[in-house]
């Protein structure tokens, strides 16, 4: 596989991304558990299946590429999940904020590998999909919290 950028490979990006899917799994299942809202709990748990999705991509592309796909073990995803273990202690709003936050990481992440020159087609096509996703996610969780409605605000 070419060498892109920083010496990193399509391999590496996949990969980075993958640990963000994990991040972002952990951190959508702590919050289905303290969303209070039924309509707010049943979004979040579609985006969750989103992402499970999303990480299966990933890793059979990594896989195709000759890689081994990063594990759900990093250290970074439970830290995240605390994040948002303890803003669930808060309410819905602090919850919505910290999911915001994930959300608009992992389009920026996706949109930064997308762009690299090089990047092969197959790859390219998934990333543009999952950043399609990510936009989605993160524009609910904007509206979400722009509605206000039956959230805490501090």
């Amino acid at each position: 596989m070419a060498i892109m950028g920083n010496d990193k490979t399509v391999i590496d990006l996949l990969n980075e991304l993958i640990e963000l899917e994990y991040e972002a799994i952990e951190a959508y299942e702590a919050a289905v558990g303290r969303v209070e809202e039924s309509r707010d709990r049943a979004r979040i748990q579609g985006f969750l299946g989103e992402h499970l999705r999303q990480v299966r991509e990933l890793c059979a592309l990594v896989r195709q590429l000759g890689g081994e796909p990063a594990s759900a073990s990093d250290l970074k995803q439970m830290l995240k999940r605390g994040k948002v273990v303890i803003v669930g202690l808060f309410g819905d709003r602090p919850v919505l904020e910290a999911m915001k936050v994930n959300e608009a990481e992992s389009e920026r992440l996706h949109e930064r590998i997308a762009a690299r020159p090089g990047l092969p087609d197959a790859v390219r096509l998934v990333l543009r999909k999952h950043l399609a996703t990510e936009h989605r996610h993160h524009d609910w969780i904007v509206d979400r919290l722009d509605a206000g409605a039956g959230l805490l605000r501090l």
